[in-house]
């Protein structure tokens, strides 16, 4: 049997459950926790716009950008939102290549912006290394050697990079009849807005990742969604070419706050 680093959530049995979504960390298999490289923040007046960050990393690396929107522009107005990488010309947008993580701005001191920069690679092939801890726990993916080796993409796990953590998760479901903002408490035990990610389930059966700055659209075209959280809530702007519907939304509260 080869040798594994199991954790269990409360409740399971990590000698003999095998479902990873029961696992704070599952190691026997090549299942990865994306491993944080940078975070930043600015205003929405930021000079040069569009904001540049350079991450250098050589390819495309997985990245989570938040606004705040003070002023109401998506009608969702004090609630942290997912920029999205639609249409340059909307409100605010972001986009990343091999060198810079890109973001557009609305020129607005009342929008905040927060962004990620994880060292997981989505398009390329990792070359980067690490200068480790003295001390460290790691665990290395299949077919490496944690003893010498330092790019961070061939670890499932270092004790080095910080990993989000889910604190909270959850399937709300949103009957709607008509236009409108529809609001759902999501529950997680914090005092301010934190990282998010959102998925939505429309009447059609398709289902897509949820957004903020631009609207999430249903496969026919006829829902569009966006979403915003605050400390207590998540709120969904919701426009529809139908009388009603149902809305199913799955969503993942992570412990980083957006201050």
């Amino acid at each position: 049997m080869a040798q594994t680093i199991r954790v269990s959530l409360p409740g399971y049995n990590a000698l003999t459950d095998n479902n990873p979504d029961r696992f704070a960390l599952y190691a026997d298999q090549d299942w990865v926790l994306i491993k944080e490289k940078a975070r930043g923040s600015f205003l929405g007046n930021a000079t040069p716009n569009p904001y540049v960050i350079n991450h250098n990393l050589g390819y495309i690396p997985f990245f989570l950008v938040f606004a705040y929107d003070g002023a109401g522009y998506t009608s969702l107005v004090n609630t942290w939102q997912l920029v999205g990488n639609g249409n340059l010309e909307i409100w605010v947008a972001s986009v990343c290549n091999v060198t810079n993580l890109t973001i557009y701005q609305d020129n607005d001191p009342n929008t905040k912006f927060i962004y990620y920069i994880f060292y997981d690679n989505i398009v390329g092939s990792s070359n980067q290394s690490i200068i480790q801890s003295d001390k460290v726990i790691k665990v290395i993916r299949p077919g490496y050697n944690a003893l010498n080796d330092t790019d961070p993409n061939h670890y499932i796990f270092h004790s080095d990079l910080n990993t989000f953590k889910i604190i909270k998760e959850g399937i709300a479901t949103i009957n709607y009849t008509g236009n409108g903002v529809y609001s759902f408490n999501h529950n997680a035990p914090i005092s301010n807005a934190s990282a998010f990610l959102t998925f939505v389930k429309f009447p059609d059966g398709s289902t897509t990742m949820g957004n903020g700055t631009f609207s999430a659209v249903s496969r026919n075209g006829l829902v569009e969604i966006k979403m915003g959280v605050n400390n207590t809530q998540i709120k969904c702007k919701i426009f529809s070419y139908g009388a009603s519907g149902t809305l199913y939304i799955k969503y993942y509260i992570f412990e980083t706050p957006l201050i």
